[in-house]
């Protein structure tokens, strides 16, 4: 077993999970039919040399993107903020150019897309996604794009129109279980002669590991990196130049490649030692949460997406303890979380008062708390970082919590 980004075998399978849903952003629109999604394993598996991770029993023949993936998280003003701040970058550093064609891999529904274009106005002449889970006619798309059902590859890379001046990866290279090679067919896809840029954004492993955020492994995400090798698998493709830095309150990796500057800095390592006795801790000590809030009324989760999925697998695997989780998202409303079965609900469905919900991404609570309270809703909100940050083994002290 060596690592699949600098070759090292210096590497450590850290965590092993035998029964996990190899899509937790699908919706599932009936208990049965969540009680029934399709599960993988994981074994997460990090490198000592470079500080990559991955999935070591991950089997991509297990996963189908199709038009029952969602994942949209436009529909929180903060990460709507975010979304414009990084469409606003990949405009900003293509201003140098006259005329930039613009790909966009792994582009969903096209909203990032059709927002770069609309940025970039008249120096944007052309913007083509691709995306199998594509929902429209292939050639069409939102804004001005083009998106096709497909990958981007050699075969397909005619679609563009032309060779691009920029690739955009949001949220994709982490699904990917050889990243070097797939980087290297974009490389490929875009012609070996042209100075393609790229732009990639992806969870970050440092964070997840130094904030002991046990509920951020998902199947789906089979390659997650650190800046420095997230940086070093771009230059290894042929995209050097590059860099990478921590965007999302660092909870992500915005990296660039193909212009500008390298990144001097060395290779970060996550402390993969101690990720066993914290996730036995944290699982003691948020079922005692739990258990301490059921006795004052309903629990909830506020976040149907990848978070809330893992976090009630390792929590209360059978549902039998919280009683569903919020989303504002309107198309997961009324379905059902995958393997657990928790209804997920609007806002509008939480009680008046005496619940309490745990906030599943410290990124959204001030506008989670800010819409309860328009809602007239009045209820204990504990806020997943700070809890599993915490010092202490047990839930005592109480974890720091507001009121809506």
């Amino acid at each position: 077993m060596s690592c699949p980004v600098c070759g090292s075998s210096a590497v450590v399978t850290f965590d092993r999970r035998l029964r996990v849903p190899v899509h937790q952003n699908k919706l599932c629109r009936s208990r049965a039919e969540a009680l029934h999604t399709p599960t993988g394993r994981l074994e997460m598996t990090g490198c000592r040399t470079c500080g990559f991770v991955w999935n070591d029993a991950f089997d991509p023949d297990l996963l189908v993107y199709d038009d029952t993936y969602e994942n949209d998280q436009t529909c929180s003003p903060a990460f709507r903020g975010h979304f414009d701040g990084r469409a606003a970058r990949v405009a900003e550093a293509l201003g140098d150019l006259d005329g930039a064609r613009v790909v966009e891999v792994g582009c969903g529904q096209g909203d990032f897309l059709a927002r770069i274009a609309d940025l970039g106005g008249d120096a944007i002449v052309g913007a083509t996604g691709f995306d199998p889970a594509w929902r429209g006619d292939d050639g069409d798309g939102p804004g001005g794009t083009r998106i096709f059902r497909s990958y981007y590859e050699p075969a397909t890379a005619a679609l563009a129109g032309g060779p691009p001046d920029a690739i955009v990866a949001r949220h994709t290279i982490e699904h990917v279980p050889d990243p070097v090679g797939f980087l290297k067919t974009l490389r490929a896809a875009a012609g070996a002669g042209t100075p393609a840029r790229i732009f990639l954004e992806t969870p970050c492993v440092a964070w997840i590991v130094a904030n002991d955020q046990i509920q951020d492994f998902f199947y789906e995400h089979c390659s997650i990196f650190t800046a420095s090798s997230l940086a070093r698998a771009l230059r290894e493709a042929g995209f050097g130049p590059a860099r990478a830095t921590h965007v999302f309150d660092g909870q992500y990796l915005w990296a660039e490649g193909g212009f500008g500057e390298d990144d001097p800095s060395g290779p970060e390592i996550p402390d993969f030692d101690r990720w066993a006795d914290e996730k036995r801790r944290y699982v003691d000590r948020w079922r005692a949460v739990i258990a301490a809030a059921e006795a004052e009324g309903p629990v909830y989760l506020w976040g149907g997406g990848s978070k809330g999925v893992t976090f009630t697998l390792l929590i209360d695997p059978d549902g039998a303890h919280l009683s569903g989780a919020v989303d504002i998202n309107p198309k997961k409303q009324g379905g059902y979380l995958p393997v657990t079965g928790l209804p997920i609900l609007a806002p509008e469905a939480l009680p008046e008062r005496g619940a309490t919900v745990i906030v599943m991404n410290p990124a959204y609570r001030g506008e989670i708390e800010a819409q309860a309270k328009a809602l007239g809703r009045s209820a204990r909100f504990i806020p997943l970082v700070e809890q599993a940050t915490r010092a202490e083994d047990g839930p005592e002290e109480g974890p720091e919590e507001g009121t809506a």
